[in-house]
């Protein structure tokens, strides 16, 4: 080979040498900017999911210091048994967005109605170990009701001396009774058996809170 041709040779050597260190380059270039990307989007949904739980850390505590501020007010009776309900704001009739499943974990009360529209009806309920919600039945509601924490067994059946249809539950389970149909639900677990329940026409009156169950069979307001 002479001069000439190894010099042209070489010229093509340096120059495929330089291009396949171009590449590298490029290539390194690429996947540091990939993984700054990477970075950038774990940041930004890290700082959206903190946004979301700190909106929700908020909603429930609003909810806890409305129930520190509950009023009591007397309840229109035929005389002379006068029975004092409890109220709260309720949310109804305007949008609305919570936290179901802390809220419910953090309702103290048998009963507590939070939000009451012209069609449904959201209530959280606290069910102390071996009480139950009450054997009832609602002629023209729906009923929707969600476990979050606890151990249940749940009656239904199409008359109230038979409830042929039992079930056991516990938190994530979910109980639909049809209207009509008479049910109850019995905590049969050691912890509070927490959950709550949408109604379709509502069932109770708006902002209602039961303390304790034998406040909600004494409220003039509910069906007996």
């Amino acid at each position: 080979m002479g001069k000439k041709a190894e010099k042209k040779a070489e010229k093509k050597a340096a120059r495929k040498a330089e291009a396949k260190a171009l590449r590298k380059a490029e290539e390194k270039k690429a996947r540091k900017a990939e993984k700054k990307a990477e970075a950038v989007k774990a940041e930004a949904a890290a700082a959206q999911a903190a946004e979301v739980e700190a909106d929700a850390a908020a909603a429930i505590e609003a909810e806890q210091a409305e129930a520190a501020e509950l009023v009591e007010a007397e309840a229109p009776v035929s005389p002379p048994a006068r029975k004092p309900v409890l109220f709260q704001k309720d949310y109804g009739r305007q949008p609305y967005v919570v936290n179901v499943e802390k809220a419910t974990l953090a309702n103290k009360h048998f009963r507590k109605t939070i939000w009451t529209g012209e069609h449904l009806q959201l209530t959280y309920m606290t069910i102390p170990p071996g009480g139950d919600i009450g054997l009832e039945v609602h002629p023209d509601t729906d009923q929707f009701l969600r476990v979050e924490q606890g151990t249940g067994r749940v009656q239904m059946g199409p008359a109230e001396d038979e409830l042929t249809y039992t079930r056991r539950v516990t938190g994530d389970f979910v109980v639909l009774v049809p209207a009509g149909t008479w049910h109850n639900i019995t905590n049969t677990g050691r912890d509070d058996l927490k959950l709550y329940t949408l109604y379709g026409p509502p069932d109770h009156v708006a902002g209602t809170v039961h303390r304790t169950q034998a406040d909600a069979e004494t409220d003039p307001n509910e069906e007996h």
